[in-house]
């Protein structure tokens, strides 16, 4: 009478970002934080999401290459069908509008635990038929965990996988109706073991383009997140937050794929950046030593390689290999440009996308929004003019292409937010990208700072 078991297979060695990105947010009601993400079968074919619908036409009405996906009513011809699931606000909820004998059912993978020592949920609704239960994958094949239901209440029977290392757990209903599932609670031992974030740390470098040289000087905020795992890998994560000036010469993506554009790039124009970066985590044979945040202050001068934080943070043979970046560039407003924002990415990540472009190409201009009215007072003052240290005025683009002396407040969400900034502000800038030295050289599909 039970509908056969429909499985997904865990990904047990994803980092913890990957995780949160593909099921949704951890759960701590329990001592073990863990993932849900909903699923929905029908035809043979299970459909993820949030929600997820899946719908069995009946007849012949599943693809052809759809094997799996007979009935086990009676008479023989597929029965009509669909189920689904949702989890919000830290509620399940399943469905199966079918009749218990066909294959359509509904669940949800739990994610993040290596092992299982306890599980159980309040549930209410059409309970009952062997469902909701647990099918479970573990390192002695698969197990069928009843969760038998007292006051409101699932406590699953996890005797029989107890310490056992686990492939998957599924919630699963396949009973006609619909349940709600609450205070999920699973205990266990835990993908991650911790997670610790360092910084953030003010930071400076050239940027460069596919095009092989700089484009651009950034300023930036940079934060590291190390997740390390139940096996002792470690891996490492750098969130960025910050601003750009470019330089005249080739645009950042002038040389993307097999056709240069010629694009290029005025001097002086400024805008905002969020990226990452992020990899395995190394220190020779073994995991590396975490240190506590508030005892290590790297002194890493411009242009603040990477690897200078990587080994001020976890030692001399700490080594970060990066597999995965992502950073997306806005120019600000009051620029004339044929193109104003570049997504520098690897392949799985989106990436090289557009550019920040002068010429060639029909510029337009986004206008900067006005600047607020000055407050009334009582006595009128002659109000005194900002000057940079150019002796340039601090607002709007400067007239010059080759002048890098005008900076602008830069968003900490990317993109420039048109306003400009402070003569303290300014001289720091300036001052901080006086200070950058050397440039970076790199392939056009790497990320541009190391």
């Amino acid at each position: 009478m039970a509908t056969p078991i429909r499985r997904v297979l865990i990904a047990l060695a994803l980092p913890l970002g990957a995780a949160l990105a593909m099921w949704g947010p951890p759960i701590g009601a329990s001592a073990t934080a863990f993932t849900v993400s909903p699923w929905a079968f029908a035809c043979g074919e299970t459909i993820h999401g949030n929600p997820a619908t899946a719908t069995d036409p009946g007849g012949t009405g599943c693809p052809t290459d759809k094997t799996d996906h007979s009935s086990y009513c009676s008479p023989a011809a597929e029965t009509p069908g669909s189920s689904r699931a949702e989890f919000v606000g830290g509620k399940l909820t399943l469905t199966k509008a079918a009749p218990q004998c066909d294959f359509v059912s509904a669940g949800a993978t739990i994610g993040g635990l290596l092992t299982l020592t306890a599980a159980g949920f309040d549930v209410s609704g059409d309970v009952g038929g062997g469902s909701p239960r647990l099918n479970v994958v573990a390192a002695d094949g698969f197990h069928f965990v009843s969760c038998p239901v007292a006051n409101g209440h699932a406590t699953c029977d996890v005797s029989a996988i107890a310490g056992q290392a686990l492939v998957s757990i599924d919630i699963v209903f396949d009973t006609m109706g619909t349940v709600v599932l609450s205070n999920l609670s699973f205990t266990g031992t835990p993908t991650v073991v911790s997670t610790v974030q360092f910084g953030p740390f003010a930071g400076g470098s050239p940027d460069s383009g596919t095009c092989g040289g700089n484009w651009a000087n950034d300023g930036f905020q940079r934060t590291f997140t190390l997740t390390t795992f139940s096996d002792g890998t470690q891996t490492l994560r750098q969130d960025y937050t910050g601003g750009f000036i470019t330089v005249a010469g080739r645009s950042p993506g002038a040389c993307e794929g097999a056709i240069d554009t010629g694009g290029t790039v005025v001097a002086g124009v400024t805008g905002g950046f969020t990226g990452f970066t992020s990899g395995a985590l190394s220190c020779g044979e073994g995991s590396c030593a975490v240190p506590n945040p508030g005892t290590v202050h790297p002194d890493c001068p411009a242009p603040n390689v990477t690897a200078c934080f990587v080994n001020a943070l976890f030692g001399a043979n700490a080594a970060f290999n990066v597999s995965t970046f992502k950073f997306n560039y806005a120019a600000g407003c009051g620029y004339s440009l044929a193109e104003r924002a570049w997504q520098n990415a690897d392949a799985a990540s989106g990436g090289n996308v557009g550019d920040i472009r002068s010429a060639p190409g029909e510029v337009n201009t986004v206008l900067c929004p006005p600047a607020p009215a000055p407050a009334a007072t009582a006595t009128p003052t002659t109000p005194t003019p900002t000057v940079s240290p150019s002796g340039l005025p601090s607002t709007g683009p400067t007239t010059s292409p080759t002048s890098t002396a005008r900076v602008r407040h830069l968003a900490t969400t990317g993109g420039g937010s048109g306003l400009p900034w402070s003569g303290l502000a300014l001289l720091f800038g300036l001052a901080l990208l006086l200070a950058l030295g050397g440039g970076v050289l790199v392939a056009r599909t790497q990320f541009r700072r190391f």
